[in-house]
């Protein structure tokens, strides 16, 4: 799956946000036609980015055809959808504009009642459908349920493919052939991590995996739109009894709560020193980046501070275009990692020459044949001095926050060698993406974020175009 669900979640929240401000404007104008505006195009943009995730997964058109026949039949839906291409190409208001003979009697008898005093006029706009003859938030109300109710249904029917809740479960890890260290490291920790011992039965696999959930992203403010509206959740595991575990091994800790510590690893006679022990059993020995760097060439931090701030300062300067750009024939852009690529790479260059940075810019230097660098490996930059391989500054990969998780994972490992085995100072990964969980969407593709800060490579992100990049931790 090329993009995350969470861009489908984002725009329910955001429909939902609007429609919720519509509740407290039904008498003022104009706020009443701005919020129903991006109401109508929160609202449209749920269906693009459900069909732009779920695209390419099996089954899904076929799925997706019934309900796209469902929301065609449906008169409300059909006025909504038009709704928003009249308002999005001819600006024109519908709220208490015009009304027929019939209607101003209606309004009327509402004004007079004391309910609420907005509600659809007849706009005369070509091609839109006669307008509902109902309050206008009571109207998005309706419509924005009938959208619930298809992204509630693709959390049934597609769950475990875009729920962590119903990915991270022994029944599905079984289905794909992977096991609980696998669900470990896809999450960014160590094989073994919820190991307590070599209790391998399937009860205690079961609670391993729940620990896990507990801290994998889920549906979360999703879910509470789905209880607030429909009145129920997504599917989820049910809650397991507590585990059965023997008394001995349990501490507790000062700061509260209570650890089990393995027989095996219990060895300094604290909680404490026994956490801090196993955590510096999992180093690989490898002195730190920095050790490494300064020890091993002549490049020096201060050179990579210098070309953090060339990088900081050009992906300011990257236009909006360049994030996503324009399709004709559709109102859903797309991401294109090459055009923010060579847009960053002129930026960049005209930096580096302005403050006579010392270092040369390789854009997509192919490796491939190189005495000492091993495979065809073609990264988005390098930044060296070439032919000397002790003054190998930095290497970078960009990815968009889209991206599958086999780019995300070509990308790792490209850090990684360059980090470790070519003596490359640094390594940057640069994503790039709106999403309100960035790093849940890194870690959920790679699992690696701390292993790649261990090793000396940073993860900037940058969210949208004028924006500095921030560093994931």
């Amino acid at each position: 799956m090329g993009r995350s669900f969470d861009n489908v979640d984002h725009k329910v929240a955001e429909a939902e946000f609007f429609l919720n401000m519509m509740w407290g404007r039904n008498s003022e104008h104009p706020q009443i036609d701005f919020l129903l505006s991006a109401y109508v195009s929160a609202a449209r943009s749920i269906t693009f980015a459900l069909k732009a995730v779920l695209r390419e997964t099996p089954g899904f058109a076929e799925w997706y055809a019934v309900r796209e026949g469902q929301l065609r039949a449906n008169a409300l839906a059909k006025y909504f959808l038009e709704l928003r291409n009249v308002m999005q190409k001819t600006g024109a208001m519908v709220v208490n504009r015009s009304a027929s003979r019939d209607q101003l009697a209606r309004i009327l008898t509402r004004q007079l009642s004391g309910q609420r005093r907005t509600w659809f006029g007849e706009s005369g706009e070509k091609g839109l459908p006669p307008a509902p003859d109902m309050e206008v938030p009571a109207a998005a109300l309706q419509h924005f349920r009938t959208l619930l109710e298809i992204v509630y249904d693709c959390y049934v029917d597609f769950g475990p493919l875009i729920d962590p809740q119903q990915y991270y479960t022994p029944e599905h890890f079984s289905k794909i052939g992977r096991t609980i260290e696998d669900a470990e490291e896809a999450l960014g920790y160590p094989r073994g991590w919820t190991s307590l011992g070599k209790r391998d039965t399937l009860e205690y696999i079961a609670h391993r995996f729940e620990m896990l959930r507990r801290h994998a992203a889920g549906t979360g403010g999703l879910n509470e739109i789905f209880a607030r509206h429909l009145g129920r959740t997504t599917p989820a595991p049910a809650p397991l009894p507590p585990l059965d575990l023997p008394e001995e091994g349990w501490s507790d800790l000062p700061s509260g709560g209570r650890v089990y510590i393995p027989k095996e690893l219990r060895k300094t006679g604290s909680a404490e020193g026994d956490i801090a022990a196993y955590i510096a059993s999992l180093k690989t020995g490898r002195p730190e980046p920095e050790q490494i760097a300064e020890d091993s060439s002549p490049v020096k931090s201060e050179d990579f501070l210098a070309l953090q701030k060339l990088i900081f300062s050009a992906v300011r300067k990257i236009p909006h275009t360049c994030f996503e750009v324009a399709v004709a024939g559709t109102d859903e852009p797309v991401i294109r990692e090459r055009v923010f690529c060579y847009e960053f790479y002129h930026q960049l260059r005209v930096l580096a020459t302005e403050t006579g940075f010392a270092y040369s810019i390789g854009p997509e230097l192919d490796k491939g044949g190189h005495p000492i660098i091993r495979g065809d490996v073609i990264p988005d930059f390098v930044v060296h001095q070439p032919g000397d391989m002790g003054l190998n500054l930095c290497v970078v990969e960009v990815k968009p926050l889209s991206g599958d998780a086999d780019g995300f994972d070509k990308d790792f490992r490209t850090l990684r060698d360059f980090v470790q085995n070519y003596r490359y100072y640094r390594g940057v990964l640069l994503a790039f993406g709106n999403s309100p969980r960035a790093e849940q969407v890194i870690m959920r593709k790679t699992g690696a974020i701390r292993e790649l800060r261990r090793i000396g490579v940073h993860v900037w992100w940058v969210r949208r175009a004028g924006e500095e990049p921030v560093e994931l931790l």
